[in-house]
């Protein structure tokens, strides 16, 4: 509740500033993007949407996401993150979005690459980061790529699938 204490004030007063000067932020964009899609206003003609740092997504990107996929039948949502690359929490991106992908998105395809091109110069970074992440007690949730740590890859293809239920979970 402190944190509401300060920031509530210097938040109500940004939002002021904004509608004073009938300026909008970046949330506002995506928000409004959505509102459009949502009712109809705007028709996509994307038939393939591919989505890269999908671990840094926030909510109102995925709805927007979403929206897009609803509003342009047999359209396609490529998605690729790494779960342990999740960095940008503070401006909103939310890791449930790639774990609940199924959930938000429907049937999907997962596909794990196991095997990453990134460490084919020097190793020496990716040698500590894994002596640092076996130590860690996530042993469990590594895998070892170039004979270093790397995290996990996903691939992930919405709205195809070969069965209705071909569908996992990305939190397995």
């Amino acid at each position: 509740m402190a944190f509401l204490a300060v920031f509530g004030p210097i938040y109500e007063r940004y939002q002021e500033s904004l509608d004073g000067s009938e300026e909008i932020d970046f949330h506002d964009m995506i928000n409004r993007a959505t509102e459009l899609v949502e009712s109809g206003r705007f028709r996509s003609p994307f038939k393939y949407i591919l989505v890269d740092e999908f671990q840094d997504i926030s909510p109102s990107r995925a709805a927007l996401l979403k929206a897009l996929l609803d509003n342009c039948p047999g359209a396609q949502l490529f998605a690729v993150g790494d779960d342990w690359q999740a960095i940008y929490r503070f401006a909103g991106s939310d890791i449930a979005v790639m774990q609940e992908f199924g959930e938000r998105f429907g049937d999907y395809e997962r596909i794990d690459l196991e095997t990453t091109f990134r460490c084919w110069a020097d190793s020496s970074i990716f040698d500590r980061s894994s002596v640092f992440v076996q130590e860690s007690g996530y042993n469990d949730r590594i895998q070892q790529v170039c004979g270093a740590f790397h995290g996990r890859y996903y691939l992930v293809s919405a709205r195809w699938a070969p069965e209705p239920s071909a569908g996992t979970s990305l939190a397995g």
